[in-house]
């Protein structure tokens, strides 16, 4: 017997088949993954919604996109940074992103469709990074499982119609991912500068589409430590690839300085990481479920976020770059002051999805080897119903409200054909009437007394200052207490608009200084 299974093994037609049958399989796995894919890229361009909600972070990516388009300045925009509220948006975003824009810019100009349509191909890119990410991670059965549930999970669904950061970065995140784990599987002294280089980049890359992706730098060191007890030559090459980069970066204008207005909140208020904690697990509860869902909700983010758990310990013993990226994301978007729920957690919650799938294996994998594959389509189903849940809650229409709704419309158009070009606005959405009304604008501060309020609407020359069914009452309760100092110019059902007079604050100290106190 032993003599035939040598004869067996040193018999090269049989190597052979044995190399066609791997290679069969292989082109099989391949090709039903590819297939998954485009099934979720089709079902995400077929469902595009016209419009874009309020939330006006899209417009200033679309003012730097068009910035870059037309050979400008990058850093011109129409929106004016206030930094008595600096959770409505840094002075500038970080440049990658716009870049990725201009060319659809540059094309089709102001179609948010088109840009959408981006966002669904950059998605469907990074499905297929996230594939060979996982594919050595998990059995073949579990990478397909993980890919459907990020790819068709409504959040992600979701974010496909908003022109924002979340959907690049998460794909030059996990390119990063995979770049440094097959970087780190060959011999260091082999063709590492030119290993160096393209992971430079990709760290990049994360970092000029959003600031958290600098992390990567402190995850790889640390994990060059953990592993070989020191930085070796080519953590040390990337890292100064990757300054240079970010000082060619910060000489073109585009730096972090308008998120150090922030820090004071941090240091004053010790409670906003309590807060932050109860606000982001309850996020992170909403990948699987809506808020109304209370019961499937709690079932599932419980079920399958203990298996994370067990997943991400056993993952601990030999951590990879991206178990100690993990942490370091969470702990910073713990101590920001100003919670972005989901938005936050998106481009990390698929490592979320391997860690429960690795904890369902480590789980269920000694001595209950039946009970997995009874067990494994369970949690499947139960993910798939609660999946369906969500989306019947989901709206596949054109968005109701925001930019594209016919008072809004009206409304930036009398602000682009009846207003001064030179006017400077106040309202609550900045960055969207710097686009679509193309007037200088800022938001107001996010709190203060009657007299602070106007200080700082003289302090940026305000000409008109915007009421809206999207303020906070703090601005209500001024633009109502001083009616009478301000002259309407404009209205309709959602919006007024008052002029202030030149004489109103200047020529009348006393006035000023009587509201100061």
């Amino acid at each position: 017997m032993i003599d035939g299974q040598l004869a067996l093994n040193g018999n090269p037609d049989l190597k052979d088949f044995e190399r066609s049958i791997e290679s069969y399989r292989r082109d099989r796995r391949l090709g039903i993954v590819i297939l998954l894919i485009l099934i979720i890229g089709t079902f995400y361009l077929l469902t595009i919604r016209s419009g874009q909600p309020w939330g006006d972070d899209f417009a200033l990516y679309i003012q730097e996109a068009a910035d870059i388009a037309h050979h400008s300045s990058y850093m011109k925009s129409n929106y004016l940074f206030n930094p008595q509220n600096p959770g409505v948006g840094p002075k500038a975003y970080p440049p990658v992103y716009p870049l990725l824009l201009s060319p659809i810019y540059a094309v089709f100009d102001l179609n948010l469709t088109a840009m959408k349509v981006e966002n669904v191909v950059l998605f469907i890119a990074f499905l297929a990074i996230f594939y060979f990410f996982i594919r050595d991670e998990l059995p073949f059965p579990y990478v397909v499982a993980a890919i459907a549930i990020v790819g068709v999970n409504p959040n992600f669904w979701y974010i496909k119609d908003g022109i924002q950061s979340e959907v690049p970065f998460t794909l030059f995140l996990f390119t990063a991912f995979f770049a440094i784990k097959r970087a780190y599987e060959k011999e260091l002294e082999r063709g590492w500068i030119s290993r160096a280089v393209l992971l430079a980049v990709l760290i990049y890359l994360c970092y000029g589409t959003r600031t958290t992706g600098i992390l990567l730098i402190p995850a790889l060191l640390g994990y060059e430590v953990v592993r070989f007890r020191r930085i070796t030559r080519l953590g040390v090459t990337i890292t100064g690839i990757f300054v240079v980069l970010w000082l060619v970066q910060n000489a073109f204008g585009s730096s972090d300085a308008s998120y150090v207005s922030t820090l004071p909140k941090i240091w004053t208020n010790p409670k906003i990481i309590l807060q932050n904690t109860v606000e982001y697990t309850r996020a992170l509860s909403l990948f699987w479920a809506s808020e109304t869902d209370k019961p499937i909700r709690y079932i599932v983010f419980l079920l399958l976020s203990s298996l994370a758990a067990i997943g991400y310990l056993r993952k601990l013993r030999r951590p990879a770059v991206w178990d100690l990226y993990l942490p370091l994301h969470l702990s910073l978007i713990l101590v920001l002051p100003y919670p972005a729920g989901l938005r936050y957690l998106l481009p990390i919650a698929p490592l979320y999805v391997l860690y429960a799938l690795t904890g369902f294996r480590e789980f269920t994998w000694k001595g209950f080897a039946v009970r997995q594959a009874v067990v494994f389509p369970i949690v499947i189903l139960l993910v798939a119903l609660s999946y369906t849940v969500l989306y019947r809650r989901m709206d596949f229409g054109a968005f109701p409200d925001g930019i594209a709704k016919k008072e809004t419309v009206a409304f930036f158009q009398y602000v682009r054909n009846n207003t001064e070009p030179t006017a400077v606005f106040i309202f609550r959405k900045p960055k969207a009437l710097g686009l679509f009304g193309q007037r200088l604008t800022s938001v107001y501060p996010a709190e203060g007394t009657d007299g602070q309020l106007w200080q700082y609407i003289e302090s940026i020359h305000a000409t008109y200052l915007v009421k809206s069914p999207i303020d906070e009452p703090l601005w209500h309760t001024f633009l109502n207490r001083n009616r009478g100092r301000l002259i309407e110019t404009y209205s309709n059902a959602d919006f007024k608009v008052y002029k202030v007079p030149k004489d109103n604050i200047q020529g009348q100290p006393n006035l000023l200084q009587t509201a100061l106190h």
